[in-house]
């Protein structure tokens, strides 16, 4: 067998596939690139909504999985049970949601930008608002859904080819029982309390409203799945793309289970032997030791994590420029450039954006936890702009006022949670609570006995011990409820003022308030008639 120590580096083979992967990205980019240089913004941003169904369902996948995915969820199911595999549950209930009740709103908003619905409902502050907390690829929205569409590809074979011949050489029912041994295998937990990592509580409710906000009022997924030419495609796009996902998700929860078969004992975890520092190196360091003899396989394997990464980067960067286009350019300062000058200026924030994440890199590489930082951001966001958009398109009374004050008010409780949290586990406070590993024979790393020795949390204030799970419900929570209570206190909006295509077709069917019908002129030009309907 070959060991890390043995053979940590690449084979040319290796090289060469992880070369072919990047040479093939470039050249999807550069391809679109070209047929876009004489394009509308409109095409630009949205593929002129004529993007075929697989591409842009590839491409949803590719925008929710990331780097983190892969190596994080085979990790976290290493360290703390497969209770958490549970999550494609809640996958599965977003994505009806999301189809239900949200896609329909936006669908049929003719938007560049989902920010613009937020100045048609609410006004021009809230908008503002909720873009500043969503700021906080050089060929447009065809080169990023087909590059995408590749890179889901390479990041799908990765996962799978080092999954599956870990399972072949160990065996399923033998990971299986020694999962069981080594107590990793739970999956109804009704511990009631907030405080424990993963429940079925914490993870199906925090999930869901996790997953529903990113993948219905994200920029960055809305701009893909309208850029399919009907409603129904784009549903269907939610469903390839939740069937998908949950798919993914079981394969990287799996392979969690063969990390903790493959070093089970006489074999050593590798962080106890000093091999490794960092949990998220557990599955390179098993694909080195099952695969470095197999040229190409690791090769995949970096291809795989690097196509994770530049699809979250060609995503984030597009979208986040689109936001800036049309939320500040457009709507904050008023100027009207022309589809040229639209166009050039979004592609020259995609490549200062690109210059500004590779500097970044030098001060990342320095940070302890980032990931978790960079995921309670992310909650934090979610839960507020998902607050933000349900007052607006559920409940017709909410006005303005309301919703401005209840963004404030949810992002500053969310905020402080997260932060609070996660300086409690940078101080040592609060240790995550691993289950332990099978015992190894020989020297053990201090550094990894640590991570065992659990802390008195009781002085901790309690918010800053709740499951990272119930960042985003938080958000949310707030932003309803202050929502409704200022909407309350300030006068609630009559529904009737209301455009029937800025509340979801659930609404509809459900209330019995005769609101206006919306016309396509209406739509099209929301800011022609956001004064006639009354926006307080």
């Amino acid at each position: 067998m070959v060991v890390i120590s043995e053979r940590g580096y690449f084979h040319w083979i290796d090289w060469l596939v992880f070369a072919l992967m990047l040479l093939m990205s470039a050249a999807a980019g550069l391809w679109h690139f070209r047929r876009a240089q004489k394009s509308s913004t409109q095409d630009y941003l949205l593929g002129g909504r004529s993007l075929g169904l697989f591409p842009v369902s590839a491409s949803l996948v590719a925008s929710f999985i990331s780097g983190v995915t892969i190596l994080g969820t085979p990790a976290e199911i290493y360290n703390f049970g497969t209770q958490y595999w549970i999550t494609i549950i809640s996958i599965l209930f977003s994505g009806v949601v999301v189809a239900t009740v949200y896609l329909p709103v936006f669908t049929t908003l003719q938007l560049n930008s989902v920010y613009e619905y937020l100045e048609i409902r609410f006004g021009r502050p809230v908008r503002i608002l909720i873009s500043t907390i969503f700021v906080f690829d050089v060929g447009g929205i065809r080169a990023v859904v087909w590059t995408d569409a590749l890179q889901v590809g390479v990041m799908i074979a990765a996962v799978i080819s080092v999954t599956a011949l870990g399972t072949y050489q160990i065996g399923a029912s033998e990971i299986w029982n020694k999962a069981i041994e080594a107590k990793r295998i739970q999956f109804l937990n009704f511990d009631p309390s907030p405080y424990t990592r993963h429940t079925v509580w914490t993870v199906l409710i925090g999930s869901w409203l996790y997953c529903t906000a990113y993948i219905a009022v994200n920029q960055t997924m809305v701009q893909r799945y309208k850029s399919l030419k009907s409603t129904k495609m784009s549903q269907l796009s939610i469903a390839l793309f939740t069937v998908s996902v949950m798919l993914f998700i079981s394969i990287c929860c799996w392979c969690g289970l063969v990390l903790l078969a493959w070093w089970w004992p006489p074999k050593c975890d590798p962080r106890a032997s000093g091999l490794i520092t960092a949990d998220d190196q557990l599955l390179p360091a098993y694909v080195m030791e099952i695969a470095g003899h197999l040229h190409g396989i690791p090769g995949l394997f970096i291809s795989g994590i690097f196509g994770a990464a530049l699809s979250s980067l060609s995503v984030g960067f597009n979208s986040t420029s689109v936001v800036i286009l049309e939320d500040f350019v457009k709507g904050c300062f008023k100027m009207k450039p022309n589809d040229r000058c639209s166009t050039i200026f979004v592609k020259t924030l995609v490549i200062l954006f690109g210059l500004l994440a590779l500097c970044l890199l030098f001060l990342i590489e320095r940070l302890g936890g980032v990931l978790a930082v960079t995921n309670s951001l992310a909650a934090i966001a979610a839960g507020t702009s998902f607050g933000v958009f349900t007052l607006g398109i559920l409940f017709p009374w909410a006005n303005s006022k309301g919703a401005f004050v209840g963004a404030i008010a949810g992002f500053a409780m969310s905020g402080w949670v997260s932060f609070g949290a996660n300086a409690a586990i940078g101080s040592g406070l609060i240790v995550p609570k691993k289950l332990p590993v099978p015992q190894c024979a020989g020297n053990v790393s201090q550094d990894f006995l640590k991570q065992f020795e659990w802390p008195d949390e009781d002085d901790v204030f309690p918010l800053y011990r709740l499951s990272y799970h119930w960042v985003a419900p938080i958000g949310t929570l707030v932003v309803l409820v202050v929502g409704g209570i200022v909407t309350w206190m300030t006068g609630a909006r009559d529904p009737s003022s209301i455009d029937k295509g800025l509340l979801s077709p659930v609404i509809h069917r459900n209330i019995a308030f005769d609101l206006q019908m919306a016309t396509t002129t209406k739509i099209s030009k929301p800011y022609g008639w956001i004064a006639r309907i009354g926006v307080d």
